[in-house]
């Protein structure tokens, strides 16, 4: 072709890619580009312009040229004899050879463009027309490095497209012949890239450096498609290379990846791992760590920071492998070359960097656990090194905004944005720290006690350092408590593992250490309440140092009541609260745990408590609670029946009698509690600055119903005969309910605009339940900026708190004597009418408490004797009226999701979602206790172990139960057996099925379950056509909602199986419901018929079985149509709504405009559950 023409070919081809040209000449230009494509000798014109093009754009004229040859290759190679074909291919390797052999100056986008050539080529040509191709390929490569490139971005490409189905135009027949050829070929390919790797290496230059890292790329997208046998080829010079390789700073990190590929492989078998060893020898060894160490002593730069991470994950990788061997051989390595891998594994766990530490740890948790790497006494040796690095890990440091050289950390900057979420990734990191040490303490609990003493005895004679931040007192980010924080988390590990071995006290020459710990932390006091709680955390950790040091018990005491007085001005009074409730929950804990230690001192005890409760001022509402519970516990915890001990009770009875009726007293003379209009007016609700009066009013409350409810808690069942004389407790529960009724009617609209503008929310969720959904972030870790709550947010707690305290009070009265509680039908009456009427007005969170705190509890307390009486006709309702209420949410957020974009959905509706789940799961939990017994809780993936005995259920093909297997009898409670057997047998059927269409795939199982259990036990009763038509049509929905994995599908498709296994023969309803799913016909249906086993015959088919399997697959395939997707199925279109019934396409015609498919069919089948199905 003539220059002038060339020239106007790549004149077209760049006006087609300028953007200063206009619209129209590049429509042109590219209209003479798609011309010459299409010419059949556009073979000849894309070699004219690579080879013999001599304009001024001779890179243009060259892309364009690779480009008409690919797309020739691509659309018209197989329509040219094969003579043609080698012609046309000994012309283009040609081409390549003929290139610049100077890589560095080889443009990048021309390699590309022959390697594209080159692929299609290979795809085209081999192996049937190139069978040389490996041999010829390796000759193109020995040309220079630029055709050396080119050879290794085809194979690269190759790989991709081949192994990784990247390229869909290769037809599986082709794929397979490549594959194949690839496969017989690959020991002469590993050879040339080891070959030509290694004359690279030895000759190692700037120039050529580019191409050693292709072919280390290269080697990398291989390794996973090979044999193992051939990367350990030639005394595993391969790996010998790439470790050497680790000190070259340009190829360090392409090597470390290509290492990792190769150990991460899983061989099939232990023997073919065996040459990884030759990594964990001196040599290597010794090359990783000084390649590490090189890395780390230069200036910190981010290439340097990733090199290391890869590495530690390369010495993870190293690691699993050798717990593999050592399972297969023993030992697998010397002890020398253990220890070489160990030293360098706790280089990386004492890294600048804790996000790099943590790469360390899956290992060491390994190593930890092995059965016979504890065992090696090379490990052992290495055990006090990594307990000692992880006492520094868990202080915590490396802000990223600090400047401070000893918290300061370059890594942090690259890994986090801010201190905060440096914060959030720290308390994961402390949370694996103290797993791991965990587990060493085991191995070596001395060491770790050492490090303990030694630790607190230097922290406690260590100065408070304030920090430049804050110069007069300590805040969260204090280097001074950053050690006293890190020091309580290393402590509290240390001290549980060390008492759940019994070493201490199995360990007498240990006990005079362990007093004076004890004895350090008693006399620490730095006046700041952050320092002081963390002291505390310490001493609560070793409190079991009394059993053996008995006589500490009255110095710790002293303390922790003196911490209850811990007071100090200035604006921190959050912190001094917090270290004050700290001590009286360490008294509690003490109290419960080691009561005998603490009797001794009740009388200097009860006489403290007694004068905290006569000065309200100075203590707070939540620490007089603490402190009378301590007292509560050891005045009623295993006390016997002495003289002293009868007065002790009755004084306490007197008290708590005293606070009791002090409240109610004024509340009944004022008819607080008559009308939801005097509650508020006397608790000053109405009020927008809440006078002294009505705060003194709102502690009485809370205080009064927390000490009753210690009362009832912790009295012993052997002496409830005297509480019911001496104290009223149904008196109490009476006025329980009239609070009940004030609580929920304070929910309704009109009541809330009584209140002042800053109580308007009092029944809002409060801060720290809306953290724990996710909907807001915790606050400020930072507690120096003081603790004053506005008002809104304190009343969410208060009443949050009050409420919870009524929510238990009338369970642990209930509790005390069950049989008397429900035989008095008046007081049931009362109880049920005020603490659940009006549920409809509870927000979702609220009704959560009420199941998990009160419904469950007060039922399971309920005895069998009255529950058919009593019980069940009292739950009855509750149970419709959470599962509406629930079924109606889930409706709503349902058709809120589908209305907005999923990208778009608001944190507001994943925490209602997040909600509305734990109020699912709590109803789900009630009806599993109720129904299910606990030491035999219900499989359905061995049915078998539930379908109904002849004396309960007589099924068809499933149903029968084979001898000796569990009848649905003996699985059921015996309230669930009352339960079912009432009248309210097919409302709690339906309540168990609704729940199946929760949008909650964790109930999934649960719910499964528990319906098939009740399904056959009220089959045997008997069912209407329209019950088995209601239930079936809800499995059916539940498809829809939850098929789109395996692990629901499973369980419903087990369920469907069964119920319609029993049902079809008598219930003609499922046969019709089933013709409604597209694509099922009758033809289909009686296919699947045919395979259930008749009821006459006897025959159960076990799940294992393959006739069951294939039963179960056929079911799989019916319901596919009507089952959700997967979310990476989701965006396909499913043409299966051609053959969608009349129904379904009426509705798709009258839905709203932008309805989905999954809208139309829940409108579907809501209409096949509510409508006749026929009509």
């Amino acid at each position: 072709m003539e220059q002038r023409e060339l020239d106007s070919i790549v004149h077209a081809a760049l006006v087609s890619t300028l953007n200063n040209a206009t619209q129209c000449e590049r429509d042109r230009a590219y209209n003479v580009c798609e011309n010459i494509k299409s010419n059949p000798d556009s073979f000849g014109i894309g070699v004219s312009l690579v080879s013999d093009y001599q304009g001024e754009n001779q890179l243009a004229a060259k892309h364009f040229g690779l480009i008409l040859l690919d797309n020739f290759i691509h659309k018209s190679w197989n329509m040219i004899p094969p003579e043609r074909r080698r012609e046309m291919l000994i012309t283009i390797l040609n081409l390549i050879s003929n290139q610049s052999v100077d890589a560095t100056s080889f443009p990048r986008h021309i390699k590309a463009g022959f390697c594209r050539v080159l692929v299609e080529l290979i795809k085209s040509m081999y192996p049937p027309y190139w069978l040389d191709m490996i041999p010829q390929i390796q000759r193109l490569s020995a040309v220079g490095l630029t055709q050396t490139d080119i050879v290794l971005l085809a194979l690269q490409q190759l790989v991709e497209d081949i192994y990784q189905h990247r390229d869909d135009s290769v037809n599986s027949t082709q794929r397979k012949n490549i594959t194949l050829a690839l496969s017989q070929s690959m020991s002469e390919l590993v050879a040339f890239l080891r070959g030509t790797l290694k004359s690279l290496v030895d000759n190692i230059s700037p120039s050529n450096s580019p191409t050693a890292v292709l072919l280390i790329e290269t080697l990398h997208v291989l390794v996973g498609n090979i044999p193992q046998r051939l990367v350990y080829d030639d005394n595993n010079l391969l790996l010998q290379i790439l470790v050497l390789l680790l000190g070259n700073s340009q190829l360090r990190l392409a090597s470390v990846e290509a290492l990792i590929a190769i150990v991460s492989v899983k061989p099939p078998s232990k023997e073919e791992r065996l040459p990884l060893l030759v990594l964990l020898q001196e040599d290597a060894m010794g090359y990783i760590h000084s390649a590490v160490i090189n890395a780390t002593a230069t200036a910190f730069t981010e290439e340097n920071y990733i090199f290391i991470k890869k590495t530690a994950k390369f010495l993870e990788s190293v690691g699993h492998q050798l717990l593999i061997l050592w399972e297969a051989v023993e030992p697998p390595i010397s002890s020398t070359n253990l220890s070489n891998y160990l030293a360098s594994l706790l280089v990386f766990s004492e890294a600048f960097s804790q996000d790099l530490c943590r790469l360390a740890f899956p290992i060491w948790l390994s190593l930890g656990r092995h059965v016979k790497a504890k065992r090696d006494p090379t490990f052992l040796q290495s055990v006090p090194k990594l307990q000692t690095i992880l006492s520094k890990l868990v202080v915590k440091s490396g802000f990223p905004s600090s400047r401070d050289d000893q918290r300061y950390s370059p890594a942090n900057r690259i890994e986090f944005d801010d201190d905060d979420q440096f914060y959030d990734f720290f308390l994961d990191f402390r949370h694996k720290v103290c797993e791991v040490l965990s587990v060493y303490v085991d191995l070596n609990p001395q060491h770790c006690f050492s490090l303990m003493k030694n630790w607190i005895l230097s922290q406690v004679v260590e100065p408070i350092r304030l920090g430049a931040e804050h110069p007069t007192y300590c805040v969260p980010t204090t280097p001074s408590y950053l050690r006293w924080d890190g020091l309580a988390s290393f402590t509290d590990v240390v001290m549980k593992r060390i008492d759940k071995i019994s070493w201490l006290t199995s360990n007498p020459a240990f006990h005079c250490d362990a007093k004076l710990i004890s004895q350090s932390l008693i006399g620490f006091s730095s006046d700041d309440p952050l320092v002081d709680s963390a002291c505390l955390s310490c001493i609560s950790s070793t409190i079991n140092i009394i059993v053996i040091h008995p006589d500490l018990v009255v110095p710790i005491l002293e303390k922790l009541l003196r911490t209850t007085h811990f007071s100090r001005p200035g604006t921190r009074s959050k912190a001094v609260l917090n270290i004050r409730r700290h001590a009286c929950n360490l008294l509690i804990c003490l109290s419960k745990s080691h009561t005998q230690y603490l009797r001794p001192h009740y009388d200097s005890l009860l006489k403290f408590v007694n004068n905290c409760l006569s000065n309200p001022d100075e203590f707070t509402n939540l620490e007089r609670s603490c402190l009378l519970e301590v007292i509560v516990i050891l005045t009623l915890k295993n006390l016997p029946n002495d003289e002293t001990n009868v007065v002790a009770r009755n004084n306490l009875l007197f008290l708590i009698k005293g606070i009791w009726e002090s409240f109610w007293d004024e509340a009944s003379h004022l008819n607080c509690c008559n009308s939801v209009n005097n509650f508020i007016i006397y608790f000053g609700l109405d009020k927008t600055i809440t006078d002294e009066v009505s705060i003194a009013r709102q502690c009485r409350l809370s205080f009064a119903v927390t000490s009753i409810n210690f009362l009832y808690k912790y009295f012993p069942n052997s002496d409830v005969a005297y509480l019911l004389s001496d104290f009223p407790v149904w008196e109490s529960v009476s006025r329980a309910c009239k609070l009940f009724q004030c609580c929920h009617r304070l929910h309704a609209k009109e009541v809330l605009a009584m209140l002042s503008e800053d109580n308007q929310s009092l029944t809002e969720i409060s801060d720290g339940e809306q953290v724990s959904i996710g909907r807001n972030r915790p606050e400020s870790h930072c507690i120096h900026k003081g603790s004053q709550r506005s008002q809104s947010s304190r009343m969410r707690i208060y009443f949050s708190l009050v409420y919870d305290d009524l929510l238990h009070l009338i369970p642990f009265a209930a509790n005390l004597a069950p049989i008397t509680f429900f035989s008095q039908l008046e007081l049931l009456k009362q109880v049920f009418d005020s603490a659940l009427s009006d549920l409809q007005l509870l927000p979702t969170f609220r009704l959560k408490a009420v199941v998990k705190h009160f419904v469950k509890p007060l039922f399971l307390i309920c005895p069998v004797e009255t529950f058919a009486q009593v019980g069940a006709p009292m739950l009855h309702p509750d149970v419709v009226f959470f599962t509406q209420y629930i079924s109606s949410r889930w409706e709503e957020l349902l058709s809120q999701q589908t209305s907005s974009n999923d990208d778009e959905s608001s944190a507001e509706d994943a925490a209602e979602n997040s909600l509305l789940s734990s109020l699912s799961r709590e109803f789900v939990l009630l009806l599993q206790a109720l129904l299910v017994h606990n030491h035999h809780p219900v499989n359905l993936n061995n049915s078998q172990d539930f379908r109904g005995s002849q004396d309960s259920v007589t099924t068809n093909g499933h149903g029968s139960t084979p001898n000796g297997q569990a009848s649905v009898k003996d699985i059921l409670t015996d309230k669930g057996t009352l339960f079912l057997e009432s009248p309210y047998a097919r409302d709690i059927l339906f309540c168990c099925f609704r729940g199946l269409t929760w949008d909650d795939s964790t109930l999934v199982y649960k719910l499964a379950n528990i319906c098939k259990l009740s399904f056959l036990f009220v089959y045997s009763k008997g069912l209407t056509n329209e019950d088995v038509r209601f239930v079936f049509t809800l499995v059916l929905k539940s498809f829809h909602v939850h098929g789109g994995g395996n692990d629901m599908l499973n369980p419903l498709l087990l369920l469907a199986l069964e119920i319609y296994c029993l049902c079809y023969q008598r219930y003609p309803c499922i046969k019709d419901i089933m013709l409604c799913i597209p694509g099922v016909s009758e033809v289909v249906l009686n296919d699947f018929n045919a395979q259930i086993p008749d009821a006459t015959s006897g025959v159960v088919l076990e799940q294992n079985s393959a006739r069951f399997k294939r039963q179960k697959a056929a079911l799989e395939r019916i319901v596919k149509p009507i089952t959700g997707r997967a979310l990476s199925q989701q965006h396909r279109i499913d043409r299966a709504e051609i053959n969608m019934p009349v129904l379904y396409n009426i509705i798709a015609r009258l839905a709203p405009p932008g309805w989905k498919r999954k809208q139309i069919i829940m409108c579907w089948l809501i209409y096949l559950t509510l409508g006749d199905y026929n009509e």
